[in-house]
């Protein structure tokens, strides 16, 4: 029982501790700090510690109980533009046809 008491302390410290940098944070790191609540909070009362939204707490709970504490998830790549579409794309702006330089004005970049 002692071991119990000993854990939410720790658990309880950690989260303390850790608030503030939860909320701060961008959305993949609050989603790895967001791993490390204890499961024995509610979702509502994680969310309200630590200032996010019942979803981001269930979604962190999820993928914790389906990879691992602290993941990183790996990036979509989308999809990929062949050769022959980025060449075509160059020549066509590259045409004297469709892109002309436009004397008076000036040069900007935005």
């Amino acid at each position: 029982m002692q071991d119990d008491g000993v854990e939410k302390e720790h658990s309880d410290r950690f989260c303390e501790a850790n608030s503030e940098k939860i909320q701060s944070a961008d959305g993949i790191t609050k989603l790895q700090l967001l791993t490390l609540i204890p499961n024995t909070w509610s979702v509502e009362r994680a969310a309200q510690h630590f200032g996010v939204t019942k979803y981001q707490v269930k979604k962190a709970r999820k993928v914790k109980r389906e990879q691992i504490i602290l993941p990183r998830p790996e990036k979509s790549k989308g999809r990929a533009v062949c050769e022959e579409t980025k060449e075509l794309v160059i020549n066509f702006y590259q045409d004297e046809e469709f892109s002309r330089m436009l004397p008076e004005k000036k040069t900007v970049s935005a």
